[in-house]
């Protein structure tokens, strides 16, 4: 591979220049086209990607979410929540999209993606996520795109691929693909994976917990599917966990086998590594993992937690003492090398929700809300302590700026006593001003 220059940002710190983000390719099957889906609209190239045009109006800055091109040769791309389409793959045009048009492409105010049957290019698939991740609709058109009708709607009872038991993520991940033997049947992913068909309407394949016996297993987060060339039957899924196989992808109750042959590799959060030379690391919906220093397998890494992992450390006055978080603001210790674990915020940092009464009704998350991966850092005076075996410990984190509630900073010094609940300080509240200067205000801290 080599670079190519006429893509290179002029401004590689500034989000929306062109070419700084590009989020799908597409070919045409005929013409030597190349099509490019950036943060700042469309591009496409007849030179084998030398040069670039853009083929909208100039005034469409909008991100360009997705690309899709039907065996006819007609191209289809998102750019904002507006559609556009080239029936000769050159020319695009914009199709009306508003509310009160009931054939029109339905609007929407977050990521859509689209796709295209490959039996019949007339048929074509569209889901949109709203902004706050969850699933807006789902709409088919069986004209090219001249109308749309909806087929699913977010906020269901029988449809929710995009969302786990904490929120929704569809801008996180979000796959769709068509049926290449039946133009009538969609799959969609997220962080599960749903068919639907004009008879059955919409069925869940998957089930994302993972235990030996569950031949339906599927590593949540989805981000692409992918039918092998000709053999409709074997169908692939990228999930977070790796590669997933289907051989019987057309069965009312397909299976799954992950194909990853001992590749082992994820997305890290935070490292951290303690005086015993273990090491411990957060990771993206793979958990968090320590490798234990003593074990006759070095780099056989053992799950702490799984779902989502974030920020952790290891003690050094304490090796057995571990500490994790869970995405949101949730903080969890172990005093036993992580053999289980429990919450530590007491209701200084935790006392949302509230019971009728007034009273605390802690939810082991921070109050105020905190980032997916929530930051905390623990410090120690271990060159003191060894001269005068007195502990002294702090262990800092922060809520999150949300719904206009000002981001706090938080501290205990009791995270390594595991005989108490720890007792929480507010050192710092963060507002902002119409001069966008932060103004740190501290309360009083014992």
């Amino acid at each position: 591979f080599e670079l190519l220059p006429a893509t290179i940002p002029s401004n590689t710190n500034a989000a929306m220049e062109a070419w700084a983000q590009v989020n799908v390719l597409a070919a045409h099957p005929e013409q030597n086209i190349i099509y490019a889906g950036i943060g700042n609209g469309l591009r496409l190239s007849e030179d084998g990607g030398n040069t670039w045009t853009n083929p909208l109006p100039t005034s469409i800055t909008h991100k360009c979410w997705d690309i899709a091109v039907g065996t006819n040769g007609t191209v289809h791309a998102v750019v904002g929540s507006t559609y556009f389409r080239a029936n000769d793959g050159l020319n695009f045009e914009a199709t009306a999209n508003n509310s009160t048009d009931l054939d029109s492409f339905p609007p929407s105010d977050g990521r859509i993606a689209i796709a295209v049957a490959p039996s019949n290019p007339d048929y074509i698939y569209a889901v949109a996520v709203k902004a706050s991740g969850c699933l807006d609709w789902v709409a088919q058109s069986t004209n090219g795109g001249d109308s749309w009708i909806i087929i699913g709607y977010g906020d269901s009872d029988y449809l929710n691929p995009l969302s786990n038991s904490v929120h929704c993520q569809g801008n996180y991940d979000l796959a769709l693909t068509v049926n290449p033997l039946d133009e009538e049947q969609i799959y969609l992913g997220g962080v599960s994976l749903w068919t639907w068909t004009t008879d059955g309407n919409w069925t869940t394949l998957d089930n994302i917990y993972n235990y030996p016996e569950n031949l339906y297993y599927l590593h949540a987060d989805k981000h692409h599917l992918q039918f092998a060339p000709n053999d409709a039957t074997t169908f692939y899924v990228l999930t977070d966990g790796g590669i997933y196989k289907s051989n019987n992808i057309q069965s009312n109750t397909p299976t799954f086998a992950p194909i990853n042959q001992g590749l082992n590799i994820t997305q890290f959060y935070s490292v951290a590594a303690g005086l015993n030379g273990a090491v411990a690391g957060g990771t993206q919906d793979n958990g968090t993992l320590l490798i234990d220093f003593e074990s006759s397998v070095l780099y056989n890494g053992g799950q702490l937690s799984g779902g989502d992992g974030g920020y952790c450390e290891i003690a050094d006055i304490n090796p057995l003492a571990l500490f994790i978080a869970k995405p949101n603001g949730k903080l969890l210790r172990s005093a036993n090398g992580g053999l289980d674990f429990g919450g530590y915020l007491d209701e200084q940092i935790d006392c949302l929700p509230k019971n009728n009464d007034g009273s605390c009704s802690s939810d082991g998350y921070i109050d105020g809300g905190a980032e997916f991966v929530t930051p905390f850092l623990l410090w120690e005076n271990l060159p003191l302590y060894l001269d005068s075996g007195i502990v002294k410990t702090k262990l800092i984190t922060g809520s999150a700026s949300n719904n206009g509630v000002s981001p706090n900073v938080w501290l205990t010094e009791q995270a390594l006593n595991f005989n108490i609940l720890p007792r929480w300080y507010n050192i710092g509240r963060f507002m902002e001003h119409d001069t966008h200067t932060l103004v740190r205000q501290c309360p009083s801290y014992g």
